[in-house]
């Protein structure tokens, strides 16, 4: 899978401008199976250039199965700059974009929603009760 990061410009009729793609996974881990999966399986922390992505490790069409890791690249160099290993399988990730950005993550699987600091990848605690089957997470 690759990425395309879109900056907007500072002029206003200049619109957008999409930068190359890179890939999340080296070939290394290509051979390994790991791909991305879940229903909501990117979220972006701006401040930061942070970019967070649900993986596991899985075959063609597994696309939307979900994972126990959060994989973290920094936006600028294109590398992962962290693994967050989840206390239970998600399918969806949101990060708050304040200061000290939370990362939300649940699964249709389940009904809870886990948080986690998203700088240190600590686990905080777990919302029980979220819904029948939460499958996306919306911030405002």
């Amino acid at each position: 899978m690759a990425v395309r990061v879109v900056r907007g410009r500072t002029a206003p009729t200049a619109g957008v401008e999409a930068q190359p793609t890179w890939p999340l996974f080296t070939p290394q881990e290509l051979a390994q199976h790991w791909r991305t999966g879940g229903l909501q399986h990117l979220a972006v922390h701006g401040a930061s250039g942070r970019l967070f992505a649900v993986v596991h490790q899985g075959g063609p069409g597994t696309h939307k199965d979900p994972g126990e890791q959060v994989w973290v690249y920094d936006l600028a160099s294109h590398r992962r700059v962290q693994t967050i290993t989840t206390r239970n399988k998600l399918g969806s990730i949101q990060v708050s974009q304040d200061s000290q950005p939370l990362l939300f993550a649940c699964s249709i699987d389940s009904n809870r929603l886990d948080i986690y600091d998203a700088t240190s990848g600590k686990y905080l605690r777990t919302v029980e009760s979220l819904g029948l089957t939460p499958t996306v997470l919306v911030l405002p």
